[in-house]
């Protein structure tokens, strides 16, 4: 069967990257759970934070490659940040890392896999740029999850919307002073449509940026409160945190 006899979404570019990225995350989750009991565990979860942070260098160096383009080179946007948590988190073990990577990545960057920001082709660096850096990302968090067992609490919510303010507060006076529009919190809109598009005029939608982000977080941290919730009330918890205390 051709490309052309498939449905349109499954023959785009973005329906195939989305595939592969499910696949290979796919592989990663179950060699890593595989070897969990194995003295290759360690060597293999270091070997997934390398290659994170391959992704990231890969991706920064190619949007800082001459000529430079400074409104969006810099490693700024929130999933430029996102990315660094990602091997951060994996090389490291920081709670603070992992708690940033899996509220950004799952309540924030993972947009870029439903509302793509990028309109080139496989044909075109940015394409790659893109796919790998919000592939790692994703890719990161789900391993951190499933792999690793990192289970977030509240305070990880709490900390997690308090830095993720300050990241806007930062932002705004920059691209208030610049032009540019790091955080997507400055008055231009991407070029693609994305759910900015629907949030009204700048500044106000600062605001909104600000409520539906925290909600988003609230949203990817709720199943497991209700996890924990049940487990109280059966008399027992299993709903833990990755240093295997009972979660706050």
């Amino acid at each position: 069967m051709n490309a052309a006899a498939l449905p349109h979404f499954l023959a785009t570019p973005h329906a195939l990257a989305l595939g592969v990225w499910t696949i290979l995350t796919a592989s990663l989750v179950l060699l890593g759970r595989r070897l969990r009991a194995t003295p290759r565990a360690l060597s293999w979860d270091r070997a997934v934070g390398v290659v994170a942070c391959i992704c990231w260098l890969g991706v920064n160096t190619y949007w800082l490659w001459p000529p430079v383009r400074w409104e969006q080179a810099l490693p700024l946007q929130l999933c430029d940040l996102a990315a660094m948590m990602a091997w951060l988190a994996l090389l490291t073990g920081l709670r603070l890392c992992r708690a940033l990577l899996y509220f950004w990545a799952f309540a924030l960057s993972s947009q870029g896999f439903v509302t793509p920001i990028t309109r080139e082709g496989p044909d075109h660096p940015e394409f790659w740029a893109h796919w790998i850096n919000h592939g790692a990302i994703l890719a990161a968090a789900v391993y951190d999850v499933a792999v690793l067992r990192f289970r977030p609490t509240r305070r990880d919510l709490i900390l997690a919307v308090g830095v993720s303010l300050g990241y806007v507060a930062l932002m705004v006076p920059l691209n208030i002073a610049t032009g540019w529009n790091y955080g997507y919190v400055g008055p231009d809109l991407p070029e693609s449509t994305t759910i900015l598009d629907r949030l009204g005029p700048w500044p106000l939608r600062i605001v909104w940026v600000c409520l539906l982000g925290a909600l988003a977080m609230v949203a990817v941290y709720l199943p497991w409160e209700l996890a924990r919730v049940i487990g109280l009330s059966r008399g027992h918890s299993r709903f833990t945190s990755s240093s295997g205390t009972a979660a706050e």
